[in-house]
């Protein structure tokens, strides 16, 4: 059977749906793309296995493929900060009680190892990069009911913070069982800046603000050329 012709906002769900998941999810890109679109999950698998097939005949194709890894990359390095996280919180007995870091030379005067380890508990549990789902975690804790620092950090300076904690985390990790860790970070690097605090009575600053697609469809199908 033909493949269904597909608009420029139908090729577009479905790469954005291969990008959030990956190439090998049908299944899931499917379903996405179909709650999209109004196309079936059948239709869309089709797609799927003539998109593969002849993703090379887009005039552009190397820089849509591009994104698909960016995306595949991307997934990579959330499995391996799930993994390290859950390696340091299964080595205390009580990690939302006690969280020790080894922070090296990185220790510095404006984050609390409490703060930080509150930022490890909250990303093993809710995810990282789920920032505003933290920030109302943050606000309604209540030992942090005083801290206006940490109670008004954005989600961008969450993010940071936790980029730097990550980075700490899978050095102990590697410390500890010999095993390689990737070196990059999940996100922008830390600033020197970024530093974690020993004493919470220092005084702190207060937060700072900081129509091709169609075209690309029809060299990839036509509504009556393209077989599944």
């Amino acid at each position: 059977a033909s493949v269904p012709h597909r608009t420029r906002k139908d090729f577009r769900s479905f790469l954005n749906a291969m990008e959030r998941r990956g190439r090998d999810e049908v299944d899931v890109i499917a379903r996405e793309t179909s709650n999209e679109t109004g196309k079936t999950e059948e239709e869309v698998r089709r797609y799927h296995t003539v998109f593969w097939a002849r993703h090379k005949e887009l005039a552009d194709w190397e820089r849509v493929i591009d994104k698909i890894e960016k995306g595949e990359k991307r997934l990579q390095r959330s499995k391996e900060i799930r993994e390290a996280l859950a390696e340091k919180i299964a080595r205390s007995p009580k990690p939302h009680e006690c969280l020790p870091l080894n922070y090296g030379a990185s220790r510095g005067k404006v984050w609390t190892e409490e703060e930080d380890a509150f930022l490890l508990n909250m990303m093993h549990t809710y995810g990282y990069g789920n920032w505003e789902r933290i920030r109302v975690e943050i606000r309604n804790a209540w030992q942090f009911n005083f801290d206006w620092f940490f109670k008004s950090r954005n989600a961008s300076e969450l993010g940071r913070r936790a980029d730097l904690l990550i980075k700490l985390v899978e050095k102990e990790n590697s410390d500890l069982d010999g095993r390689s860790r990737p070196k990059s970070s999940p996100r922008a690097s830390v600033t020197a800046s970024e530093k974690p605090k020993k004493s919470r009575s220092r005084k702190r600053s207060a937060p700072t603000t900081e129509d091709a697609d169609a075209k690309r469809m029809k060299a990839v199908e036509s509504p009556a050329s393209m077989e599944a």
